[in-house]
């Protein structure tokens, strides 16, 4: 019988200690849940910035419609950009253009981009006005277009567009395609 007691004892002495070890369980409020760590994943491309400028270089393909003054022709331009914004920037361009007779078009636009960092991307489209030169007459003109500017890094980049031209004698798509320099 001493050793029955004795098992009992230490078998409940072993249930007590069991029961005390683990989780401690406490009833009320429990506390909001705590929001994930921020990871700080560096950007792929930190190059559509406000307040940047560009000098663009292009050739370029005049397009006209049928019957007028210019035959197809090829050409090249420079442009300047800024940007006020991630989103808006404006862009003064000349091109010049050898068809029938040599034109020159000069041009002031509002161009509404939309960057895409994570592949260093930006599809924008744009309009303007401004006036055109060929045979000694000048023209006032205006224009509306898509393109896509694509950069290397935060300085240099790649583009081409394409817009269609309103003019009294005679309306045209003019193509372009060139190499963007940030400064």
């Amino acid at each position: 019988m001493k050793n029955h007691i004795a098992l009992t004892i230490l078998a409940g002495s072993l249930m007590l200690t069991a029961a005390q070890a683990g989780t401690q369980y406490v009833s009320g409020p429990s506390a909001p849940p705590q929001a994930p760590a921020k990871i700080d994943v560096p950007r792929v491309c930190d190059c559509f910035k406000e307040n940047t400028a560009f000098v663009s270089i292009y050739g370029a393909g005049l397009l006209p419609d049928g019957g007028g003054r210019f035959d197809d022709s090829l050409g090249a331009g420079l442009a300047l950009d800024y940007f006020f914004s991630t989103h808006v920037g404006i862009e003064v361009d000349g091109t010049w253009a050898a068809t029938n007779d040599d034109v020159g078009i000069f041009t002031g636009s509002l161009v509404l981009r939309l960057p895409i960092d994570s592949i260093c991307l930006a599809p924008y489209i744009f309009g303007g006005g401004g006036f055109q030169c060929y045979g000694g007459e000048d023209e006032g003109i205006g224009h509306a277009g898509a393109g896509v500017d694509w950069r290397f890094n935060n300085r240099i980049g790649i583009f081409g567009d394409g817009r269609y031209t309103w003019a009294d004698d005679q309306d045209y798509v003019l193509v372009r395609a060139g190499l963007r320099i940030a400064f």
